[in-house]
């Protein structure tokens, strides 16, 4: 017997996760008020066949427990769990879905139930039946006998007619949480013996999909020898981890493209490329959420996920969707977003204000990491659409703010730090609730270019002649250029380039 058929719970404690639909009908047992129709919806593996078992044992139960479960010790209870409950019917209406096969139904539900208080009908799947067995239920499903109660399930709600489900409780099952996943997970490996790994589990748990059926099946899949370890998981399943991630991030934050080619070499040897890209987005959505938008992270990390977003579509129907995925990463890098530095860069050490500069022979001491300083105009550099990035080749010292002779300017050109950090999106959502400015939106998205190109000069190159016109309107100009000054905190110029 598979875990999860023998770990099927059997009575609303042991139900995890679905707590209101759980409150909701364990009341309803309660205080005698069933009805005689019920349906339940949501995806595989979230409870609904389980849920609909229970509530046809409980409504047969001779002595219903305080929680509105059944006993399993009566004798309905008993037979119910040993096979032997005729008037408990499963009925697959994948097979079972024509017009005659529900008439035969409807002709049997007359008679009374033979050992329990009511007749019970679980129709799984009951969106393949066709128009005329819903038909042939309808009647029957609004005025059904006073010993008959039917259960409909269903992972496609939108199939079942109106008629159907206005005659009906409905119930929405959600996806179990991640969370209630791994504590069923850590249950049952005690219970089994098995000496789990924490990073196994919660792999699991997320794989799963919000599907308990599923994080079992795969659970079971990956025990060796009385033990689940994360290495095998990731292996088996060609998963690269969240440690994986974050050096790619890292790479990213730092530019590196050498690193970044490298892992993308190495994800080819361990994952399927449109596999990397789903758990990759994942990843950067749970970053996002972590940071918060108003970290120094989150202009690098949002850039990052739209662009890969974007970039999904183009990768499925490439030859090489690798090469897609791992030129958009490079982009990103090397992009428009400004770079704050993360909180491990240490800035470099600076004199006070009011100190007198430090001589060339003992210039100041700076900490081993530090914060790049570039200049303005190379710290966003902006595809001229051939996918280059033109700018000056500099040293590695240059890069680090450093002049060619090795020491740190005294300088009062802009840090990238001081160029706010735009996103697109900001703008865009921001003008959506402006009106009148659908065509400005439009114009905004199509733009193959629009950043600062210093802190007070914000440039947008238009896609062509229709949308320069649109960003030369006064009131489109006025838009943007308050949305960049509340960015901003002080005056900003907004130059419109002319379209190619």
């Amino acid at each position: 017997m598979s875990l999860y058929q023998k770990y099927r719970p059997q009575n609303w404690d042991s139900l995890y996760g679905q707590r209101f639909i759980r409150e909701a009908l364990s009341n309803a047992l309660l205080e005698n008020r069933t009805v005689g129709g019920y349906l339940f919806h949501g995806s595989r593996g979230t409870g609904k066949t389980t849920v609909a078992r229970i509530f046809a044992k409980a409504v047969n139960c001779t002595d219903l427990q305080a929680d509105g479960s059944p006993c399993d010790r009566c004798e309905n209870c008993r037979a119910f769990l040993e096979g032997r409950m005729v008037d408990v019917v499963e009925i697959d209406a994948a097979s079972n879905n024509g017009v005659d096969h529900i008439r035969d139904l409807i002709e049997r539900s007359r008679f009374q139930p033979t050992s329990g208080k009511y007749k019970v009908y679980i129709v799984d799947e009951v969106h393949m039946l066709s128009r005329p067995a819903f038909n042939a239920l309808l009647k029957t499903l609004e005025e059904p006998p006073e010993h008959v109660k039917f259960v409909l399930a269903t992972t496609d709600v939108h199939k079942v007619p109106e008629t159907i489900v206005s005659r009906t409780q409905r119930y929405d099952f959600r996806r179990i949480s991640e969370s209630d996943i791994a504590e069923r997970l850590r249950f049952v490996a005690e219970q089994e013996g098995i000496e789990a790994e924490e990073g196994a589990i919660l792999s699991i748990a997320k794989l799963a999909r919000g599907g308990l059926r599923d994080a079992l099946t795969l659970f079971e899949q990956f025990v060796l020898g009385k033990k689940v370890t994360k290495s095998y998981v990731e292996n088996r399943l060609g998963l690269v981890g969240d440690d994986f991630m974050h050096v790619l991030e890292k790479a990213v934050a730092e530019r590196d493209s050498a690193k970044i080619f490298e892992l993308s070499a190495e994800t080819l040897r361990r994952t399927d490329p449109m596999k990397f890209v789903d758990d990759l987005l994942s990843y950067l959505r749970d970053r996002i959420v972590e940071v918060g938008v108003r970290s120094a992270e989150f202009p690098l990390l949002s850039d990052f996920f739209e662009s890969v977003s974007a970039a999904y579509a183009r990768a499925r129907v490439s030859p090489d969707p690798m090469f897609v995925i791992e030129t958009t990463i490079a982009k990103v890098a090397f992009g428009p977003v400004a770079r704050i530095p993360y909180a491990d860069v240490v800035a470099p050490a600076r004199p006070a204000a009011s100190a007198p500069a430090a001589s060339k022979s003992a210039p100041a001491a700076v900490s081993e990491k530090v914060a790049p300083k570039v200049q303005a105009s190379e710290a966003a550099p902006v595809s001229d659409g051939s996918g280059k990035f033109p700018g000056p080749a500099i040293s590695e010292g240059e890069a680090f703010g450093m002049s060619r002779d090795g020491e740190f300017p005294e300088s009062s050109e802009p840090t990238v730090a001081e160029i706010p950090a735009f996103s697109m999106l900001d703008l865009v959502a921001k003008l959506k609730g402006v009106p009148k400015t659908t065509t400005l939106v439009m114009a905004l998205k199509n733009a193959p270019k629009a950043a600062f190109t210093n802190p007070s000069t914000f440039v947008i190159v238009p896609k062509n002649s229709l949308d320069s016109g649109v960003f030369a309107r006064p009131e489109s100009k006025a838009a943007i250029v308050d949305f960049l000054e509340s960015l901003c905190g002080r005056t900003v110029s907004l130059k419109i380039e002319s379209a190619n």
